[in-house]
C-alpha cells in the first residue's frame, strides 16, 4: 500500500499561478501536458482531471501527451512554459526527484516548479510530499513548515506528521496530526508518535480509538 501511495503521490497537478485574476480566468483553452504516452496511468488520471476541470472552467483542457526521457520532456515543458495558468502538467517523482540526480535537466526538480507560485501553500505541501518519498526528510519538513505558515489550518497538511516523525522530532509531528483532531487517523498517527518518545501511556491511550485494521487509514494517508 505505501509503495502505492508513493507512485500516486508523485503524481501533481501544478497549481494555478497567483497572478491570474479570478474574475478573467480562464478565457480560452488550458493545455495539460503528460510526459508520458497515451494509455499509461498518467494519461488516464489526465483526462479524468482534464475532463473535470473543462466542466468547472467552461473551456477546454487540451491532453498535450509529452513523453520522453523518463518524464523530462515533459516536465521541461511544463517549467518552461508561461506561468499564466494556461499550461499545467501531470508528473511523476522520478522526473521532479531521481533524474536531476542522474543527469542535467533544464529545470532545478521540483523546486523550479513549486517557484511558478511560491505563495501557495498547496505547492509547497505537493513538493514536500515527493520530496518525502524521494528520502529527502529535512527538506520535504521546511516545505511543510512553509505550507503551514501560508494556510495554518488546512488539515491536508496533516501527512507532513510522518516527515517529522521519520526525524524524531515528535512534537513537531504532533502539531500537524492536531490539524485533524479526533479522527482514527490522528489517534494511529499520536499512537506512533507517543510510541517513538517513549510515552507508553499516552499510547495506550491513544490506541483505544484505533480500529481492528489500524494500517489500512494509516497507509492510505501517509
Amino acid at each position: 500500500m505505501r509503495i502505492l501511495a508513493a507512485l500516486v503521490s508523485g503524481f501533481w497537478l501544478l497549481l494555478l499561478p497567483a497572478s491570474v485574476a479570478a474574475q478573467d480566468f480562464p478565457n480560452k483553452p488550458i493545455r495539460l501536458i503528460v510526459p508520458f504516452p497515451p494509455g499509461g496511468p498518467n494519461d488516464i488520471i489526465a483526462r479524468v482531471v482534464g475532463q473535470r476541470m473543462s466542466e468547472l472552467t467552461k473551456q477546454p483542457v487540451v491532453i498535450d501527451n509529452r513523453s520522453g526521457q523518463a518524464g523530462v520532456l515533459g516536465t521541461e515543458a511544463v517549467a518552461k512554459s508561461s506561468p499564466d495558468g494556461y499550461t499545467i502538467g501531470i508528473v511523476s517523482a522520478s522526473a521532479l526527484v531521481i533524474n536531476p540526480t542522474m543527469e542535467k535537466v533544464a529545470y532545478d526538480a521540483a523546486k523550479d516548479l513549486a517557484r511558478r507560485r511560491p505563495q501557495s501553500a498547496d505547492a509547497h505541501w505537493a513538493l514536500s510530499y515527493v520530496l518525502r518519498y524521494a528520502g529527502m526528510q529535512e527538506q520535504a519538513t521546511q516545505e511543510c513548515n512553509a505550507a503551514r505558515s501560508l494556510d495554518p489550518g488546512n488539515s491536508n497538511f496533516r501527512s507532513c506528521a510522518w516527515a517529522f516523525l521519520e526525524l524524531g522530532k515528535t512534537d513537531k509531528a504532533m502539531d500537524f496530526v492536531h490539524l485533524d483532531p479526533g479522527t482514527e487517523w490522528a489517534a494511529w498517527v499520536s499512537t506512533y508518535a507517543h510510541l517513538a518518545a517513549g510515552n507508553v501511556a499516552q499510547a495506550r491511550e491513544s490506541v483505544k480509538s484505533v480500529s481492528k485494521a489500524p494500517s489500512r487509514p494509516c497507509a492510505a494517508n501517509r
